[in-house]
């Protein structure tokens, strides 16, 4: 009996880190054990049961939104702790597949098909890297570029970003019809409703609205409120909630639809979720909230048509029932909900999710997005068309969002594929900075320790961890927030998260910066009062963690306490860890003169200390300092003065 040898598995970046493993799993359970691959000489089982996989995809791509992206690093190479709970062992497991050996070498592709334009290929490997230039930012907002030796007609082209609702290249006849990459759903629903009306004007057509049927279980009766209001808010909610169905569908004849599921396989339809095309014509009874049947002519569908159906690419669509939950979020769904819809919805915007994989004739971009959406966002969307005159760009964006670095998982898994060596040490030290309990002894990663513990060891001094501090009853752990600012090690020449450094070298120019653990290897010390260098034993232990004007051996701050607390030219005692510094503290002239309790080293204030009457925005979008008067006893003012307008 023959068995299969051979699978080859397509866009993989797509594969959730969970659904690999299920399949895997699947496979080893479906292959009979008489096999001979299935399993190696000592018996051990084989990955994919003995069958030799090709992988084909590109990892630098939108994580999944669920799962578990396949190429973030597993939990092992993470922690310092040995034996640390793994959060999903499942999802674990399907990175382990990629990450541990199953998977062995790679075959990188490096010949461009999609686009030829060099420039917008240019701007699109910087977004790839998250490293956009300022240059090219400036080109793409048609801002003035010093010393730019372009023709204006070259500039004009790179200018992508619209002046407004005005812009004249919003009517050509490309961008009229052009899908919109946006990077949720929400406004993804809300720009198809919005384009579908426009489309109905534009064109003199009726606009006519499909509304699903909800059907609610006995659970969901029981539990939740599914009176009318509750239907009519359930029909406003976008389709991905509502087990792809739309709630409100509005059709209109020639409008552009793209389908929500599967609906012919076959090699010479491939009727696949996301295939687009326009409404033929329909079959709807004047007062039914659903149509019978709308027939769809799709797109680049060659010559095949179906029995009765004259002309060619012409496929019926029917309503059908999918379920979804009101209890979605929970591990167990009970509260079941069956909706008849369409599978369909208008195709003038996607995600960014959505157009992986797509060549697009034009598009139009929103780039201003939230901080939290995943870097790679910027480089998915712009890489859909063959050409930068394909892309208009909503509005314009700052370039920090696409300036934070590329993602390290992507990187590194390709570094493991191809056979290099990772030191994974340096890795956890980058990322997940460590230090031992001064009660327990033990080796624990910096969110084991509460926030004013964990500043005590960046100044070099001595932290006890949370265990030790609460107990069995108390967290063991605090949370830490992602996207954590990388900062560059000068002594080291790696990049490390903000919580590696002792807060008083950040201080320093970019070139200057010392990481906790450089700053721990140094073995003399200058100090500034009395110029003598002297070995490290001669200085308090947070001396290593402080600029080079600042650094005070013992025997001169024994002399310093001596003196007269008026005579502060050279030295000082910080308020809060009560060490005697040289030179003077952190804060400006104001701070300095105003009392002793402004007197704080640089380890024991804020990275970057508040000036008299500054304020912090409180917009998430904003965040700007912006420097205002308030009296004291009035309403403060929390937003700046840009964001009250607005």
């Amino acid at each position: 009996m023959a068995y299969w040898r051979w699978l080859i598995i397509d866009e993989i970046s797509m594969v959730n880190a969970r659904l690999l493993a299920q399949a895997e799993a699947r496979l080893r359970a479906v292959i009979p054990s008489a096999n001979a691959w299935k399993t190696a000489v000592g018996g051990e089982a084989r990955p994919f049961a003995g069958l030799n996989v090709i992988f084909t995809g590109d990892f630098h791509q939108l994580p999944p939104p669920e799962g578990g992206y396949i190429a973030d690093v597993p939990a092992r190479f993470k922690s310092h702790e040995p034996g640390s709970k793994v959060p999903d062992v499942l999802m674990n497991y399907g990175r382990e597949l990629f990450w541990s050996g199953p998977v062995q070498g790679v075959v990188e592709l490096t010949e461009r098909e999609r686009c030829k334009d060099e420039w917008w290929n240019e701007v699109v490997d910087e977004l790839r890297r998250g490293q956009l230039s300022e240059v090219n930012w400036r080109y793409l907002h048609g801002l003035p570029v010093e010393n730019c030796k372009l023709s204006a007609a070259e500039r004009a082209s790179r200018q992508r970003v619209i002046t407004g609702p005005d812009d004249e290249r919003l009517q050509m006849d490309r961008f009229k019809h052009a899908v919109a990459i946006v990077s949720n759903n929400d406004a993804r629903y809300q720009i198809n409703k919005d384009r579908a009306r426009w489309y109905s004007q534009t064109a003199c057509t009726p606009l006519r609205w499909a509304a699903a049927i909800d059907k609610a279980s006995t659970p969901a009766l029981q539990v939740d409120a599914c009176d009318k209001e509750s239907k009519i808010r359930w029909l406003q909610d976008h389709d991905r909630d509502t087990g792809d169905l739309c709630g409100m569908l509005p059709l209109a004849l020639g409008m552009r639809v793209a389908l929500t599921d599967h609906l012919d396989r076959s090699p010479d339809k491939l009727l696949l979720r996301g295939r687009a095309g326009y409404i033929h014509s329909w079959v709807w009874e004047e007062n039914d909230r659903l149509p019978q049947v709308v027939y769809v002519k799709f797109e680049n569908s060659g010559h095949w048509s179906l029995s009765g159906i004259d002309e060619p690419g012409v496929y019926p669509i029917y309503p059908v029932k999918r379920q979804w939950h009101l209890d979605a979020k929970r591990k167990q769904k009970l509260l079941k909900v069956t909706r008849t819809q369409l599978p369909l919805t208008p195709a003038y915007a996607m995600t960014a999710h959505a157009s992986q994989g797509k060549t697009l004739r034009a598009v139009l971009l929103d780039l201003n997005v939230d901080k939290r959406v995943d870097g790679t966002f910027g480089t998915v969307a712009a890489s859909r068309v063959r050409h930068r005159e394909d892309v208009l760009i909503l509005r314009p964006f700052p370039r920090w969002l696409f300036s934070r670095g590329e993602a390290e998982g992507p990187t590194l898994l390709l570094q493991t594929l191809r056979g290099e060596e990772v030191d994974w040490k340096n890795y956890r030290d980058a990322r997940f900075p460590s230090a031992a309990c001064e009660k327990c002894k033990q080796v624990r990663c910096f969110d084991a320790f509460d926030h004013k513990q964990w500043e005590n060891i960046r100044a070099n001094r001595a932290g006890i961890c949370m265990q030790c501090i609460h107990g069995d009853d108390g967290p063991a752990k605090r949370k830490i927030s992602g996207n954590r600012a990388k900062i560059f090690c000068a002594e080291c020449h790696a990049h490390k998260i903000e919580d590696a450094f002792p807060r008083a070298l950040l201080t320093l120019d970019a070139g200057q910066k010392r990481c906790l653990s450089c700053a721990q290897q140094v073995r003399a010390l200058t100090c500034a009062a009395c110029s003598s260098t002297k070995p490290v034993e001669k200085f308090q232990a947070t001396m290593v963690t402080m600029p080079a004007e600042s650094i005070m051996c013992q025997h001169c701050q024994a002399e310093a306490r001596d003196l007269p607390r008026q005579s502060r030219e050279r030295w000082f005692t910080c308020f809060a860890c009560n060490i005697t510094y040289a030179g003077r503290p952190y804060q400006d002239e104001k701070a300095w003169g105003k009392n002793q309790r402004a007197r704080r080293c640089a380890n024991c204030v804020s990275r970057s200390s508040r000036q008299e009457d500054e304020h912090t925005c409180r917009n998430a979008k904003c965040k700007r300092k912006w420097q205002e008067h308030q009296p004291k006893g009035s309403k403060r003012q929390r937003y700046c003065p840009e964001c009250r307008r607005k």
